[in-house]
């Protein structure tokens, strides 16, 4: 029996997500958190792309390091060099507490672009080329890519969450102007406890439509079908929305 265990039920709640803790990529369990030194915490592995947040020590605005790379930064602020907050090489792990208190940050990748924590301060994605989206305030950057205004809280909400295990990549969904929760692995079983009227073939076909869907079928989940479907929830309006991908 797979373990639903999520991180709710372990006191340590996301908002942005509800799946079982299983599925977060960047889990590693209890461990000793080289930021503040706290042992046994439940932690988190920075990676590549990820950042180290530390206040500069001239101004005390916060600077961002690249968690793979430890080497000085310099404060966006006041231009003063500083030095790597962390005095080791190699992966570095981070602590439930400092990672929701703003110490630590993951790139995530969205619908509309990747986040880093620089983005999310300015409160814009990075953006996506020939992005075509409605109901968004979005700006042309000068490369061409088309970015999404998103208000920074929420934004900073989603580089303070762990990733999800994928083939290919992470792709946080929004829906009502706002980040949806990530609730899991979606196969028929999930579909039909989700349907209002527990018809899943029928939420399947109003889910899994349009383009990149028309090769797969109700049936092809149960037998060929090749990948993962990853599923979401809205915060406001509480229906789903679904990717998929494949190795």
């Amino acid at each position: 029996m797979q373990d639903n265990t999520t991180f709710r039920d372990l006191g340590i709640p996301f908002s942005l997500f509800d799946a079982p803790v299983r599925l977060a990529s960047s889990y590693t369990g209890k461990e000793r958190c080289d930021l503040c030194e706290k042992q046994d915490a439940h932690s988190f592995r920075l990676g590549i792309g990820d950042d180290i947040i530390a206040p500069c020590v001239a101004c005390g605005e916060p600077v961002a390091f690249d968690a793979d790379e430890p080497r000085p930064s310099h404060c966006s602020s006041c231009d003063t060099e500083a030095s790597f907050p962390v005095s080791k090489s190699g992966d570095i792990n981070v602590c439930y507490e400092c990672l929701r208190e703003g110490r630590a940050a993951f790139t995530q990748d969205t619908e509309f672009g990747m986040v880093r924590y620089e983005d999310a301060v300015r409160g814009l994605t990075h953006g996506v080329p020939g992005l075509s989206v409605s109901g968004y305030e979005t700006i042309l950057n000068e490369d061409g890519w088309r970015q999404v205004n998103v208000p920074s809280n929420i934004l900073l909400e989603l580089v303070r969450t762990p990733s999800f295990v994928t083939w290919q990549g992470e792709r946080w969904l929004f829906c009502c102007n706002d980040l949806m929760t990530y609730v899991g692995e979606w196969q028929q079983a999930d579909f039909s406890r989700q349907a209002k009227d527990g018809d899943g073939q029928a939420l399947f076909a109003q889910l899994c439509s349009g383009e990149g869907w028309t090769d797969w079928s109700w049936d092809s989940l149960r037998t060929d079908f090749p990948g993962v479907i990853y599923a979401f929830r809205c915060r406001t309006c509480e229906t789903h929305r679904v990717y998929w991908d494949c190795d």
